[in-house]
């Protein structure tokens, strides 16, 4: 998806359908190195323009990879509902206290070192499904 595909609401809306039920990505950075780097996150929200949110840790070795390549690819699973979505894209860190207080949920105040706590926005660049019925990757 190139940045004015973003604008169509189709598209996000494709990919929220499949976030909905489908919210936990494996994470991979560090896309250029022979062995990159990967890890679940989660999907707090998807915003007007389709870019996704994150919470993160400083500490972690994402985060540094993050720092050194933005480039990112996301996976996502549903084997349920047959749903698979890839996502290439920049990722962007953030420390904004007032987002990470509307991204928290009651779990992650349990399970994170607020001070540690940080923001990752992934901006789309392309994003693919597979097509039950086509029995394809489609572009979206």
């Amino acid at each position: 998806m190139k940045k004015n595909d973003l604008v169509d609401k189709n598209a996000i809306e494709r990919i929220q359908s499949i976030l909905i039920n489908t919210p936990t990505c494996m994470l991979i950075s560090s896309l250029s190195k022979p062995n990159p780097s990967i890890c679940p996150m989660t999907v707090k929200t998807i915003d007007n323009d389709g870019a996704l949110w994150f919470l993160s840790d400083k500490e972690s070795e994402h985060y540094k990879n993050i720092e050194k390549d933005n480039d990112l690819l996301l996976t996502f699973t549903n084997n349920t509902d047959k749903q698979y979505l890839s996502i290439r894209g920049k990722g962007i860190h953030y420390e904004s206290k007032g987002i990470i207080d509307k991204l928290l949920s009651q779990q992650d105040l349990k399970n994170n070192n607020l001070h540690t706590i940080i923001i990752l926005k992934v901006i789309i660049n392309s994003a693919y499904y597979w097509d039950v019925n086509l029995k394809k990757s489609v572009t979206i």
